[in-house]
């Protein structure tokens, strides 16, 4: 079925105005989604990764019949966004050198893109990671300070979108502060792991990952953001090796944004996160690494 919707797209493309094309689009996209979501739930990896990628060849028709129009309704930028932020994420366990990273339009979203300039700062971390694996392409002190100004920026963005925005609760106005910051010191992490070459790097790593730590404590209730902090939690245990107790930590966690907010991909996270824990490795052997050369067909979202 949604072969033939995109073949309809295809054949109508051409002869289509402009509101015709983006309601076939936008429905094939949604539906495509919707497929996703549910291989999610207990299809194999290459299932769900399968429409994710035919999500990402209608949302370039999407777009491309938004050039036609005036301005992007609500319903738009949500599957907009809901395409690239999961892309992102499926992208940080792709290591094919084939694979195309998703178009980056968070600037048309608005608001709708809460975490979107963390986000985006996660793509380009990934695709630095890749480019200097595959191509031995070397980043420059200025990269790497621009990165690190970029994340600056999206923390300051987030705090001020957090200080404005209505919350039910001050309780949940500072959860929601306590989050921002859980994230901001996991992408220095991820930064600082993925692609940095300072000699301080562990250093700034183990500052950064002690305050994730500090901040996620400090959630008073983490029923409100369970579905926000598989990434974050993620990160943590990759740089737990050796250490039981944020181990622990990670591991009750992880199974609390279970129950709450359902398995998706999650247990097999934790899995894999448990498998680097405890695999005998050389001293300094990254998550990146463990998984691109020693478990490379492990496909899994980190959300």
């Amino acid at each position: 079925m949604l072969a033939r919707h995109i073949g309809s797209i295809r054949e109508k493309s051409a002869l289509a105005t402009g509101n015709e094309c983006i309601s076939e689009a936008r429905s094939a996209l949604a539906s495509t989604l919707i497929l996703y979501n549910v291989e999610l739930l207990g299809a194999e990896g290459a299932k769900w990764r399968m429409h994710l990628k035919g999500a990402r060849v209608i949302n370039q028709w999407l777009e491309q019949s938004f050039s036609q129009v005036a301005s992007i309704g609500e319903i738009d930028k949500f599957l907009l966004y809901e395409h690239y932020y999961s892309s992102v994420f499926a992208d940080l366990t792709t290591f094919d050198t084939t694979n195309e990273p998703p178009k980056d339009s968070l600037q048309s979203m608005g608001d709708v893109a809460v975490f979107g300039d963390f986000v985006r700062v996660i793509q380009l971390v990934t695709k630095l990671e890749r480019s200097k694996y595959d191509q031995n392409i070397a980043i420059s002190h200025c990269q790497f300070q621009d990165i690190l100004q970029a994340v600056e920026m999206a923390k300051d963005s987030m705090i001020s979108f957090g200080q404005q925005f209505y919350f039910w609760s001050d309780r949940a106005q500072q959860d929601f502060q306590h989050l921002v910051f859980v994230f901001y010191y996991a992408i220095q992490v991820y930064t600082y792991r993925a692609i940095s070459d300072d000699l301080l790097a562990d250093r700034h790593i183990q500052v950064s990952r002690d305050s994730i730590l500090v901040h996620l404590d400090h959630l008073s209730d983490k029923r409100n953001f369970a579905h926000d902090l598989v990434w974050p939690l993620f990160i943590l245990g990759t740089e737990s090796r050796g250490d039981e107790r944020i181990q622990n930590v990670v591991s009750m966690e992880m199974d609390a944004v279970m129950k709450i907010s359902g398995a998706l991909d999650r247990k097999k996270v934790l899995s894999f996160l448990q498998h680097y824990w405890s695999a005998d490795l050389a001293s300094g052997v990254t998550w990146i690494q463990f998984m691109r050369d020693f478990i490379p067909e492990n496909s899994m979202l980190i959300l």
